[in-house]
């Protein structure tokens, strides 16, 4: 079988570009302006590792009907200073649903946070130990588990 899968690309549509840039921009996401072909503009930010990160606008400039905005999405992103970030955050506007606190998920004693984005997405935040090579990507804590590979 092939190596294992790896995310590549996520794509968010969002009622206020520019609010929704600010909160991702301050969680260390970096956008550029792009637009492919006939396709919307919208702002794309590539992280360690190569996961695009896609912000359109929820609404489809060429026909002015919304487009769908999901808010089941949960999305997780390990950050340095997480105390900042959810400062940061709060200092947006935004909503802290679980402040910084330490978690024990997994056997690992990591800090977690869960804030909600400006179209109502929660996104976890794990706070990225720089020697723990592990917590590149963040897990989510509560959902279950499968059972166990037999």
């Amino acid at each position: 079988m092939g190596s294992d899968p790896t995310l590549n690309l996520v794509v968010l549509r969002c009622h206020d570009l520019g609010r929704s840039r600010r909160f991702y921009d301050a969680l260390g996401l970096r956008f550029v302006d792009e637009r492919h072909g006939e396709r919307p503009p919208h702002l794309a930010a590539t992280l360690p590792g190569g996961t695009v990160v896609e912000l359109y606008p929820a609404t489809d400039p060429a026909t002015a009907l919304p487009a769908q905005v999901a808010r089941d999405p949960r999305l997780g992103f390990a950050v340095e200073h997480i105390d900042a970030v959810v400062a940061q955050i709060e200092g947006l506007g935004g909503e802290v649903v679980v402040p910084p606190a330490e978690s024990t998920a997994d056997d690992d004693r990591v800090r977690r946070a869960i804030v909600v984005d400006p179209d109502g997405r929660r996104v976890e935040l794990l706070a990225r130990d720089p020697r723990d090579p592990r917590l590149e990507v963040a897990r989510v804590p509560d959902e279950p588990a499968g059972p166990a590979p037999s």
